[in-house]
């Protein structure tokens, strides 16, 4: 009766502990409403993202010039465009911390729109450094139309450590984009088995695919390449799901082995 009770103490420790552990944590969120109350740095339409702080998570954008806030009709709907359609580093950056083990996915929605005779694209994922993703990018994701690619999604990874993580994983077709034009991507990147998973408006591209090579990744964000003003951002989000803790881990496979032993002793 004693051992009964024991194992069954130790049981609901064990899931206690460790079901906090696995779950995701909001690290930033952005939808880049302009004129909103929130925050502690107002957004205008027209206004740099420089400067600004997310929505949730309280983090600062470091961006090059000319990634400004748009605004949808007379709402205060915002998103996040290139005011030049030549630059190729037009980038937005936040800082990231990755624990051993912790698996972390950015998701945003994007447009990506054509220019006759040159390759366009807005891309979101992870990097080594705050800058460009061409420069800096470990796990990253392209949305792109030009010419010759049309609708094409590519996923690039990192060759390991800072070297840039320009190395094709995977393309494809995205599919049609949502009502309002927009393409929604996410990427996940698992860095306790450094594996990929990317998915493409609810399509799974990848599912747990091999990085290529160990990344060092310390910021996350978007850039826009050769896009014109029609190119787009909105609703960023980026969440972790830390590694369950060695302890906790133990406590569960304590209980585990004890309903074992209580089963084998019954029989």
């Amino acid at each position: 009766m004693r051992m009964q009770l024991l194992t069954s103490v130790i049981v609901a420790a064990a899931t206690c502990w460790v079901q906090p552990a696995v779950q995701a944590a909001v690290v930033y969120q952005d939808s880049f409403a302009v004129n909103n109350a929130g925050g502690d740095t107002a957004r205008d339409p027209g206004d740099p993202l420089a400067g600004t702080i997310t929505e949730i998570g309280g983090g600062t954008w470091a961006t090059s010039a000319g990634i400004n806030l748009g605004q949808v009709g007379a709402t205060t709907d915002g998103y996040v465009y290139a005011t030049s359609a030549t630059s190729t580093s037009l980038y937005a950056a936040l800082p990231l911390s990755l624990n051993a083990g912790d698996v972390v996915t950015v998701e945003a929605r994007i447009k990506s729109f054509n220019s006759a005779g040159t390759d366009n694209w807005t891309a979101i994922g992870y990097a080594s450094a705050s800058g460009s993703l061409l420069a800096n990018g470990k796990t990253w994701m392209i949305v792109r139309q030009d010419t010759t690619r049309t609708d094409e999604i590519v996923v690039l990874g990192a060759l390991g450590g800072t070297s840039a993580g320009n190395t094709l994983i995977k393309t494809a077709t995205p599919g049609s984009p949502d009502a309002d034009g927009y393409t929604v991507v996410l990427l996940t990147y698992d860095s306790g088995a450094n594996t990929v998973t990317a998915v493409i408006n609810g399509q799974t591209l990848l599912s747990d695919v091999a990085n290529l090579g160990t990344p060092t990744i310390t910021h996350v964000g978007f850039q826009h390449f050769r896009n014109t003003v029609e190119g787009a951002v909105d609703d960023f989000k980026v969440t972790v799901t830390p590694a369950p803790e060695p302890a906790a881990m133990a406590l569960f496979a304590l209980g585990g082995l004890l309903v074992f032993r209580r089963g084998a002793h019954d029989d």
